[in-house]
């Protein structure tokens, strides 16, 4: 499942997700603590780099921080939405 999060400024991947894709995974060369959806505190210091997405028909690269979430694979955050000039229109769902 992927979530788009507008509330959230970085982008992240499950460690079950990255495992699954069999993307591999670097360090991101520094401690980042966070939040996860769950409000759980976490500290992440490991990074998917070009991980490939397809949305509405569309691949993506996108470098995604990895955190040890349950229930959501993906987290898109601003960082990515922006870059890639993503439109959310709820009242169509689209």
């Amino acid at each position: 499942m992927i979530l788009f999060d507008s509330g959230s400024f970085h982008s992240f991947i499950s460690y079950a997700c990255a495992a699954m894709l069999r993307v591999s995974v670097c360090a991101l060369g520094l401690r980042l603590l966070g939040s996860t959806p769950t409000s759980t505190s976490v500290v992440a210091s490991e990074l998917c780099v070009g991980c490939p997405i397809i949305v509405n028909e569309k691949r993506y690269k996108v470098n995604l921080i990895c955190l040890p979430l349950v229930d959501i694979d993906i987290i898109l955050g601003m960082n990515w939405l922006s870059a890639n000039r993503i439109f959310i229109d709820c009242a169509n769902r689209r």
